[in-house]
């Protein structure tokens, strides 16, 4: 499932509105669109990249009560260059990778915007993981689990930036580690 122009130097910045779809794919890329997901079930056997160098940012918005599940990577911002953002507005998003973690603004710039809905993301995330990333989490409502994985952690700024925020919504998690590593910013 990718949506994304097939050239970096198109002006075109795509739309895309899915309503009801039942979807099954091993994974999803998703770059210069905004693509928003309302109500059926999205079903991913590997991972979600949201945002992809030079291609300018991207945005997947969950709602009106859509399934969304990610098996490995959920990736914001992942590579140098790339900008992501999702949004669970009203959606049920679980990501059970246990091998690959959720990553806001690995090494590009990432966001991560909690609104209402259901989140449960197995490993921690990662908010600023590398020296060029710069992650923010924003937590404003649902119900909400950030690790189930004993010895977890959430990192804010690890080696690079990171902001949570955190002012609604019921939340769980094991531990948050707070500008780790040297020449973190949490």
């Amino acid at each position: 499932l990718h949506c994304y122009p097939d050239t970096t130097v198109s002006p075109l910045y795509m739309a895309l509105a899915l309503k009801g779809v039942v979807c099954e794919a091993n994974n999803a890329t998703i770059a210069a669109c905004d693509v928003v997901f309302e109500g059926g079930k999205v079903q991913l056997s590997d991972d979600l990249v949201v945002g992809l160098p030079a291609y300018g940012k991207a945005t997947v918005r969950l709602d009106r009560g859509v399934q969304c599940s990610v098996t490995n990577a959920l990736r914001m911002g992942f590579a140098a260059g790339s900008t992501g953002e999702v949004v669970n507005i009203n959606g049920e998003l679980r990501h059970e990778g246990l091998t690959n973690a959720c990553s806001i603004g690995k090494a590009g710039s990432g966001i991560f915007l909690i609104q209402g809905g259901t989140t449960v993301i197995a490993h921690s995330p990662t908010i600023g993981a590398d020296s060029t990333g710069v992650g923010h989490m924003t937590v404003s409502g649902g119900s909400n689990t950030f690790g189930t994985v004993p010895g977890d952690r959430i990192h804010v700024g690890d080696l690079g930036a990171g902001t949570l925020l955190a002012g609604g919504g019921t939340n769980v998690t094991v531990a948050i580690s707070i500008g780790s590593s040297a020449g973190g910013v949490g």
